[in-house]
């Protein structure tokens, strides 16, 4: 028995067999389909944030950031606390296009590897910010190039 924490791997078939919300960021009618799924801690989701509106140059509160609050409700949300050095709390608000960007800003520095031309898809899971990633059909018969010989 293989055991692996984090990554998941399911034919898009039975995912969509068992999947009650078919048409809400699942694709379909492709075929045979591979996907992955990245889940994040809080901690995670907090510094995959937190570096990606640095990198943008947008300006957060000064102040102690708190757990992130996951608002799941088309579209995904994600809204960050900070507590400024007074006690005052302030808000910064998350679309699901950024916290989807940010995770995969994240996993690039990382090194952790992603096709480039995957459909990446924010989903919650389990109360967990998730990075599903569809990986496209399956190719059947890809032409091998022949390997050459070369002469001396």
């Amino acid at each position: 028995m293989i055991l692996t924490v984090g990554v998941t791997w399911v034919s898009a078939r039975l995912y969509d067999a068992a999947c009650p919300n078919q048409g809400q960021g699942y694709p379909r009618g492709r075929g045979m389909q591979e996907l992955r799924a990245i889940s994040f801690t809080e901690r995670e989701l907090m510094t995959a944030i937190v570096e990606f509106t640095g990198r943008l140059n947008r300006k957060l509160p000064v102040g102690m950031v708190k757990d992130p609050v996951i608002v799941e409700g088309p579209p995904i949300t994600v809204q960050l606390p900070i507590e400024d050095d007074y006690g005052k709390m302030h808000e910064a608000t998350f679309a699901e296009m950024e916290v989807a960007a940010a995770l995969v800003s994240y996993c690039m520095t990382r090194k952790i590897r992603m096709p480039a031309k995957a459909e990446k898809v924010l989903q919650i899971i389990s109360g967990a910010a998730t990075l599903v990633i569809w990986l496209g059909e399956q190719e059947v018969g890809a032409q091998r190039k022949k390997a050459t010989l070369r002469n001396r």
